[in-house]
């Protein structure tokens, strides 16, 4: 652990999160002066997972993945069993420091970071500040680039608005629609999908307003740093599961059409898919089959596009 760091402490779980729906230990992390919730489960290579609707999505992946791989999981700052903070700082700056805080306290390296929805600008602005810790990135029906197009603009300020977050905290509406089989309910038994409505529910209070920072984030620099740093190539982009839905916002098209959110067509290098064999074997194999493979059978909810991307061997 590096001098200084700070020591995750164990904290008591709060009431809606039993031993029954989430067996592993909680642990919180000051950051900012709040404890953030974590959870370090299993050992062997790291995978460090992060969203921005709280890890309780990542159980069923996690009780998969935990005998052979080390996986960490933790809540944005003011989500799930993090303690509460303020709408007004409900930044993704804020959400990116928290992530840094957990690879630097737990000394995290090579790392295979997986992000989803709102959770992957931080995320990746968390690996622009340690790429050398990183093994590769994978990223699940997320985005990095600054928001474009009326539609995602628009999206993210109807959900970003004041309005939108007073229905759902009044109503419950969100946080109950997300929880049925329409969402991250699909996999989930009655008492895990009450579970994870109360927990998500509970972030009601910034959840919209980590969305309405999303819009004009001055963190998105920072991202673009993370994919074209020499020592970052996207070895595949592979979809994992269903087709893209809802807003253009997916990793997908960006990828396939050379578009400009992980940067310029030249600055990365494309697996041709004859050699997609040979790349999956470079990255490791077991890993990649068995991480996508726990992707697709636990989160079928998220319909997810997946891209693996991997530090260049020769920058190890």
């Amino acid at each position: 652990m590096p001098a200084g760091a700070a020591i995750p402490e164990s904290i008591a779980r709060p009431d809606w999160l039993s031993a029954e729906v989430w067996p592993w230990p909680i642990n919180a992390l000051s950051v900012d002066r709040s404890p953030v919730a974590m959870s370090d489960v299993g050992r062997g290579p790291t995978l460090l997972f992060y969203t921005g609707i709280g890890l309780f999505i990542w159980r069923d992946v996690i009780s998969r993945l935990q005998h052979g791989f080390r996986c960490v999981a933790l809540d944005p700052p003011g989500i799930g069993a993090s303690a509460p903070i303020p709408p007004s700082q409900a930044t993704l700056a804020r959400s990116a420091r928290a992530v840094t805080a957990v690879i630097e306290a737990l000394d995290l390296s090579g790392i295979t970071l997986v992000a989803h929805d709102s959770g992957g600008p931080p995320a990746f602005a968390a690996a622009a500040r340690h790429p050398q810790r990183l093994r590769g990135l994978v990223a699940v029906n997320t985005f990095g680039w600054r928001p474009q197009g009326p539609a995602f603009r628009g999206m993210l300020t109807v959900m970003g608005s004041p309005l939108t977050r007073q229905v759902s905290l009044r109503t419950g509406a969100l946080a109950r629609l997300t929880a049925t089989r329409f969402g991250t309910g699909r996999h989930l038994d009655q008492r895990s999908r009450r579970a994870f409505q109360a927990g998500f529910q509970k972030s009601m209070s910034v959840f919209h307003d980590y969305l309405r920072d999303a819009r004009d984030a001055g963190l998105y620099d920072r991202v673009a740093d993370a994919f074209t740093a020499d020592h970052l190539v996207a070895f595949e982009h592979r979809q994992v599961l269903g087709q893209q839905g809802g807003f253009e916002f997916g990793f997908g098209q960006d990828l396939a059409d050379g578009g400009g959110f992980l940067g310029r067509r030249q600055d990365l290098q494309y697996a041709d898919p004859r050699g997609v064999g040979q790349c999956l074997e470079q990255v490791g194999l077991d890993l990649v089959e068995r991480l996508f493979g726990a992707l697709e059978e636990s989160c079928g909810h998220l319909r997810p596009y997946g891209l693996w991307i991997e530090r260049n061997r020769n920058s190890y």
